[in-house]
């Protein structure tokens, strides 16, 4: 192979996976362009399963492992939150976990979660989401008497 084919071919795959990345950007973005709620992704989970998805939420959490995404008008419906550590905006979700009592007992939270859903009918908690964002971040602070 000459030089001058050598540099073609690097060139080509470089532009090729800047489009691959583009591509795959946008998709994201369209995919996740209408939000859902807590209570249509439960209602039918087979749905949303593995797809990109937009969810506007009440988070709660015990301050120390557990946490979840719930909606009022659905009653127990939940879905969990995987890996969710290093996500763009969790900064600020900590930050107001971490106003007044550790958790969500004297806060209510509500965002909009953007990530990767995933079914699991066998698993206990069958519901997951992998999210890549939160945004919108809402913090109310509750009257708790002791």
């Amino acid at each position: 192979m000459t030089l001058e084919a050598a540099r073609y071919l690097a060139r080509a795959t470089l532009w090729g996976g800047l489009l691959a990345l583009f591509m795959s950007t946008r998709i994201w973005a369209a995919e996740a362009e209408t939000p859902v709620s807590v209570c249509s992704v439960a209602k039918n989970p087979a749905k949303f399963d593995h797809k990109i998805i937009e969810v506007i939420a009440r988070f709660e959490s015990d301050g120390t492992e557990r946490e979840g995404l719930f909606d009022s008008d659905c009653g127990n419906a939940e879905i969990a939150l995987l890996n969710a550590t290093k996500v763009q905006g969790r900064d600020a979700l900590n930050a107001a976990l971490r106003r007044g009592f550790l958790g969500t007992v004297d806060k209510t939270i509500t965002a909009t979660f953007v990530g990767r859903f995933e079914w699991h009918p066998t698993w206990r908690q069958q519901t997951c989401l992998m999210p890549f964002a939160i945004k919108n971040l809402n913090v109310r602070m509750k009257t708790v008497s002791h």
